[in-house]
């Protein structure tokens, strides 16, 4: 199985110009259809600064514990 399989497609969220290219916007695209294994992926401008904003909020979060923790 694919690690793309585990994608949560209720949990991506849908961009105004979905391309179908995106594993992302595929999962928005097609909720019932896994990413096709024989296409190379590729993630459009919006779920890159969606998936960079995540990685903020978790380096953020992240610090805040050491901080607390300290």
């Amino acid at each position: 199985m694919s690690h793309l399989a585990a994608m949560q497609p209720e949990l991506i969220p849908a961009t105004s110009a979905p391309v179908e290219d995106c594993c992302y916007c595929w999962y928005v695209l097609h909720p019932c259809m896994p990413f096709p294994e024989s296409w190379t992926s590729t993630i459009c401008t919006d779920h890159s600064a969606w998936l960079l904003a995540q990685l903020a909020r978790r380096r953020e979060q992240r610090l805040r514990e050491q901080v607390i923790a300290a």
